[in-house]
């Protein structure tokens, strides 16, 4: 057993000076914090991002060994107040929920209470539920909040937890190359008006009016000696002061007539509204389109229009049930191109994760290198406590092993990630499987090894009516 321990102390020393050379990193051990704030950590005044990227992760923690707590999909607006290195700290779209364990929290209507003073838990999107042990808020929620229940989680029949909507405080960790910083106008903030700057009154120098005798108009007096007095002749737009000869003054308060401008009408207002008939021959056309994406949204809202513009209860029912087989056919598509680009994904990160892997294989430093998951049998319920080692690469990934817990490694903190062990590994006859003795558990730098998440088949109706 000396001898072991040795031979262990010399591929410890060959692992550090691996890592340092850069073939792998080591990750610091994860504390209770919410955030896992490290010393990079720099607190910023709250302002809105935008998310610049197509389905970017959203990870509890800054680094990409923290696993991903969901996806946030492009033009997203979101709350940032930190960064840490490369990661920015933001707030959790309305996509993204809290998880809380069953044995918590007690129902409470269409709501979930806590029975202690709880952080919540970041949902663990690559793992699955059951393997979240990231505390989701930095301060712990009192003991009877009341939380609004978004989804019961089971594991078969048995209820494991509650996905619930998660509090303003809740914060999760996401690439600052993939967003950018709002403009005031897309944060919907109003610039301030400036104050006026008073200005000294100029003083103008003294104008003396030269006082002239006054001069009487000329009477025209006929030969019977009466006067006839002319009338003063008002000039348009000329004010009540003035005087006949002199000319007129324009009202200074009023105002110049400005050109009406056209208004702008509604958007669809001068397209006419299709019948049913022609709506549903267009419905069969846009079934039919096989090249890019079929036209389901113009569709959706020439539908809409009909449905408004007729008093027909029998035309509505018709275009309703059109309307939804629209939409039918439209989540049919999306799940299956959201089903194309997770393959894709998934198929680039296993060979990256193969040929990383293989690269530390070829150092033989570790004893088992794979990815670290629950296991379904040894549970430490019915059967004692294991975690089972995982392949990378490959469209089926096959168990390598099973490995005993320590307390002292924290391995339920890294679950769901790549990992590398050194430890004595001895081979079970009954499993035919290696269960692993740790002395050393590693989490492996530059494996991404974050699954793509399902996606429900849709249902296609027999016959749309």
């Amino acid at each position: 057993m000396n001898g072991y321990r040795s031979n262990i102390a010399r591929h410890t020393s060959a692992a550090i000076v691996a890592l340092i050379a850069g073939l792998a990193g080591l990750s610091l051990p994860m504390g209770n914090t919410a955030w896992a704030q490290t010393s990079g950590f720099k607190a910023a005044d709250s302002h809105a991002v935008i998310v610049t990227a197509d389905k970017v992760s959203l990870r509890c923690g800054a680094s990409d060994f923290h696993y991903k707590i969901g996806d946030v999909a492009k033009a997203t607006m979101l709350k940032a107040d930190g960064e840490d290195g490369p990661w920015t700290r933001v707030t959790l779209p309305a996509t993204i929920h809290a998880f809380v364990k069953a044995e918590q929290a007690t129902l409470a209507g269409d709501s979930v209470e806590l029975k202690d003073a709880s952080k919540l838990w970041a949902p663990n999107a690559t793992a699955g539920l059951k393997a979240s042990w990231k505390p989701l808020l930095a301060d712990a929620l009192a003991s009877g909040t009341k939380l609004k229940m978004i989804e019961t989680v089971k594991d078969g029949d048995a209820v494991i937890g509650y996905l619930v909507a998660a509090p303003d405080t809740a914060r999760g960790f996401i690439a600052t190359k993939d967003i950018r910083k709002a403009t005031p106008e897309e944060a919907g903030v109003k610039p301030e008006a400036k104050p006026a700057e008073s200005k000294p009154a100029e003083t103008k120098p003294e104008v003396k009016t030269e006082t002239k005798p006054e001069t009487k108009p000329t009477e025209n007096k006929p030969a019977d000696g009466t006067v006839t007095i002319a009338e003063p002749q008002v000039v348009p737009g000329a004010t009540p002061q003035s005087q006949p000869g002199e000319p007129a003054k324009l009202d200074q308060g009023a105002t110049p007539t400005e050109t009406p401008k056209p208004e702008l009408q509604p958007e669809g207002q001068n397209r006419r509204v299709g019948t049913y008939a022609q709506l549903d021959a267009a419905f069969k056309q846009v079934l039919r389109q096989t090249e890019g994406e079929p036209e389901y949204a113009p569709l959706l809202a020439e539908f809409d229009r009909a449905a408004a513009e007729t008093n027909n209860p029998r035309v509505k029912r018709q275009i309703e049930q059109r309307r939804k087989a629209v939409e039918l056919q439209k989540r049919i598509a999306e799940s299956k191109r959201a089903v194309e680009d997770a393959q894709r994904q998934a198929d680039e990160r296993s060979k990256q994760a193969a040929i990383k892997i293989a690269e530390l294989e070829a150092q033989r430093v570790y004893t088992i290198i794979g990815l670290l998951t629950p296991s379904s049998v040894y549970d430490g319920v019915n059967l004692p406590l294991m975690y089972r080692v995982q392949s990378v690469g490959g469209s089926s990934p096959r168990t390598l092993g099973y490995i005993k817990p320590k307390t002292e490694m924290l391995l339920e903190s890294k679950l769901g990630m790549a990992v590398g062990i050194i430890g004595e590994a001895a081979m079970d006859r009954d499993l035919m499987l290696n269960v692993i003795t740790p002395v050393r558990v590693d989490v492996l730098q530059g494996v991404d090894l974050s699954l793509p998440k399902a996606t429900p088949a849709a249902e296609v109706p027999a016959n749309p009516q």
